[in-house]
Order: C-alpha cells, then structure tokens, then sequence
C-alpha cells in the first residue's frame, strides 16, 4: 500500500479523504491552518452592506451576482447575518449565483437557489470569465481577509460593481502540526494544497528544499496554489483542478 497523503487545509479534508480512499489511498488529517471570524466590527458592517445589497435586489433591475469562491465565506456570512435573514434576502428572482466549487454550489442549492453556475475549471478567473460574459452589473462577494485581487480586478475591468468584504480570517497554526517531522521525512505520497495560504503554511514547518520532500507529490488544485507554492520553492507536481484530477495525473 502506498504512504499516505496529507491533507492540511482549517476544514472539509473529509471529503478529499474520501476520495483518495476509493483510489486506495489513505489520509493523514492534520490542519496547518486555522480559521475564525474576520474582526468582529469589520465583518458585521461587511456582512450587513452585503445583505443589504442583496435584499435590495428585489426592487431593482439591474443583475446582483453573488459569488461565492470559498466555502467558508458563505458559511461566515450566514453566521454574521443569520440563516433566516439569509434565505430571504436570496429569495429575490434578481439574483443568479455563482461558486467556484460544487460544494459551494450545493450548499446555495440546499439554501433555496435553484440554479448556481459553476464553471468548468474550478477557479475563481474561471468564475469571474463566466460571469462577465453577462451583461453588467453587480456582484456581491464575500470573502476572506487575504484573498487574492485576480477575481474582483477582472469584473472591475469588465464594468461590473463590486461589494464585497472579508467576513473571515485565516491564519497559520501557531504550533508545528504533529505531522511535520514525518513530511521532513518523506513519510507522505503526496500533500494537497488547496489555496496559496495553505501552502504557505506548510513551509513555514516543512522547508520546501527538505531532501527528503523529494519523494512527495505537491499536489495544487489550481493554477493560483501551484505559482504561489512554486514561488515559496516546491516542485510542484500537479496543479489539476480537483483530488480526483490530480490523483490520476500523479499517480
């Protein structure tokens, strides 16, 4: 049986777990990053100028977008708003949505939304190209603290509004993850970075030049994390959309 593969994103490793568990690989889970509520005076007046754009889709014409490229900012935004202000707010027929994963898109299915555009490549310039082949208008984007400028530059560019604002943070764990010294080691088949943070993070334990890394697949679902981890020193060994893509192409 192949070594494991770790998997070190805040949350949600379950469902790639599952997936490298029907390849026949199992998963080691050890977060190297942590999320919480962005500042709790910024992240309510974001979360209320965001609601508020969308409830105020209701009486007007123009197309309100929201845009979701990250799980955890749909999440927060319900927390910051509350879910029964939330579900109303979408009810407006002015609405269309859009998600960079079919997670994200799930969830906005599961809240009332009955159609979510998801494209093919699941990445946020992948987003904002399928958006912008609309006419006009606005997007509501929640996001977090560090996120990255491509996405809201392209539908700037584009004519498109923008309100958005960070509605949660994420940052490195303060203690070297358990699984770190086995990295150094070469004890992995692969580690799965999902975000340009993530692989940050496993540099700040695990040096991208360690010797015995070479024996490790850095596996990048996207090509954002592939540039941000080759930038930080990995050879990056994939960057295909999903776990499933990058499983078959690196294994």
């Amino acid at each position: 049986m192949p070594n494991p593969v770790l998997l070190i994103r805040a949350n949600g490793n379950e469902d790639d777990a599952a997936v490298l568990k029907a390849f026949g690989f199992e998963s080691v889970i050890d977060p190297y990053l942590e999320i919480t509520l962005a500042d709790s005076i910024a992240a309510v007046a974001s979360a209320e100028r965001m609601i508020s754009q969308l409830e105020d889709s209701a009486t007007s014409n123009e197309p309100t977008w929201l845009a979701i490229t990250s799980a955890n900012a749909l999440k927060y935004l319900i927390e910051l708003v509350g879910e029964n202000r939330f579900t109303d707010a979408i009810k407006s027929p002015h609405i269309k949505f859009a998600a960079v994963g079919e997670s994200s898109a799930a969830k906005l299915r599961e809240l009332g939304a009955e159609f979510v555009l998801v494209p093919d490549d699941f990445n946020a310039s992948s987003l904002a190209r399928a958006i912008t082949a609309g006419p006009p208008g606005k997007v509501v984007w929640p996001r977090s603290a560090i996120a990255m400028t491509t996405f809201p530059t392209m539908l700037e560019q584009s004519g498109w509004l923008i309100v958005d604002g960070p509605v949660y943070e994420t940052h490195t764990v303060a203690n070297e993850p358990s699984s770190a010294k086995d990295a150094r080691d070469g004890k992995f088949s692969a580690v799965v970075f999902r975000s340009p943070s993530a692989a940050k993070a496993f540099a700040k334990y695990v040096s991208p030049a360690a010797a015995n890394l070479e024996s490790t697949a850095i596996i990048c679902l996207g090509e954002t994390t592939a540039k941000a981890a080759a930038i930080l020193g990995f050879v990056v060994g994939t960057s295909e959309p999903t776990i499933s893509s990058a499983i078959k192409e690196v294994f």
